[in-house]
């Protein structure tokens, strides 16, 4: 999994900006509740992971997804497909994200806050 992470400073004169790249070890929790966060990587990680990004991003923050729309480039019965259409399912349902799906295969989610 590849996650960037975008946590804003009040000042306007500074801002911080973490790029976190990693596979299958965990990530530093210098980055929880972070603001953005954009994956990149193997379909079938994202169910997996979904948890993990929610932790990570703050309330309000935005997980922006790409590849999920990969089934008019890949084989019928690819493990990609059925790992995809699960998690575009996940995003969809959860009660803690508004996601909109964009024409070029990205998703994105912003986590509402929580009352």
């Amino acid at each position: 999994m590849r996650c960037r992470s975008e946590a804003a400073n009040t000042s306007a004169k500074s801002s911080r900006v973490s790029a976190v790249s990693r596979t299958h070890s965990p990530i530093s929790a210098s980055v929880v509740g972070s603001s953005f966060i954009f994956v990149d990587s193997d379909v079938d990680e994202y169910v997996r992971d979904l948890d993990e990004f929610l932790r990570l991003l703050a309330p309000g923050g935005m997980l922006v997804t790409s590849n999920l729309f990969l089934g008019q480039h890949l084989p019928s019965g690819h493990p990609w497909l059925a790992a995809g259409a699960q998690y575009r399912r996940r995003i969809l349902d959860d009660r803690r994200l508004r996601t909109a799906f964009l024409p070029d295969g990205k998703a994105i989610s912003v986590r509402i806050r929580e009352r």
